[in-house]
């Protein structure tokens, strides 16, 4: 078995080990930190770039360890909507050999839900943090 084979067997191997996971840490969604960064070694050619980006999150259901819906947040119900403009500006200037890429991103959202029993829904609509990251 040459070396291609070798790693293509390891690499299926760790996908059957790989169980699914169904949590967050947080009351809400937000997606892998530094995730706007995943695959950023793919740099597009020099030049400006514009787009936009939306996402929408919501809860399902708070369970704890033993798979049942945990009482104090029965009624937790969130809800969260995001789009904005995104900037990419990359370079003809090279650092190391290597491309670099500056993006922004300006969030704009809306938000809406109640987390216990009990509490009102509390909803709001507004700007979120500028992010800026340089690949």
């Amino acid at each position: 078995m040459d070396v291609r084979g070798v790693r293509e067997l390891w690499f299926a191997a760790c996908l059957g080990a790989c169980t699914p996971a169904a949590a967050i840490e947080g009351p809400t969604a937000a997606g892998p930190i530094g995730g706007t960064d995943i695959r950023s070694a793919i740099i597009p050619p020099a030049g400006l770039y514009g787009g936009a980006i939306g996402q929408a999150a919501g809860t399902l259901d708070f369970v704890g360890s033993n798979g049942d819906t945990d009482p104090v947040l029965r009624a937790a119900a969130l809800h969260a909507q995001t789009t904005g403009p995104v900037l990419y500006y990359v370079p003809k200037a090279k650092l190391l050999g290597g491309a670099l890429a500056l993006e922004g991103v300006l969030p704009f959202g809306h938000q809406c839900g109640s987390l216990f029993v009990g509490e009102r829904n509390a909803c709001g609509a507004n700007m979120g943090d500028p992010y800026v990251e340089i690949d």
